[in-house]
């Protein structure tokens, strides 16, 4: 059997709220039905999706529907730069803190 080659990919979407659907489209020759789909963040590793292909997309050779679910944390946790602008619209130095990410 001969790995799928993916050409094209759409997920407009992706929820990270746990038992979320988030739908989007695979495109290439060797999908089937009920194929794994597996997403994966290049920012956040532990950021992960996994789901099945769905049916075809009417008038569109090889592509098919996609519905993943977020399989990461339940919380998640990233670094985030803040700064402050005045009503002069002087900007101070930017300063980073962890902050809980929720959906």
């Amino acid at each position: 059997m001969t790995a799928p080659n993916l050409t094209a990919v759409k997920f407009p979407t992706l929820h990270t709220t746990q038992h979320t659907d988030s739908h989007g489209t695979v495109t290439g020759t060797g999908i089937g039905k009920t194929h794994k789909v597996k997403i994966r963040s290049t920012t956040h590793p532990n950021w992960k999706w996994k789901g099945t292909v769905g049916d075809p997309v009417a008038g569109q050779a090889d592509t098919y529907n996609a519905t993943v679910q977020f399989d990461g944390p339940s919380k998640i946790t990233d670094t985030v730069g803040v700064t402050v602008t005045n009503a002069g619209n002087e900007e101070s130095g930017e300063k980073q803190t962890n902050s809980d990410v929720v959906p």
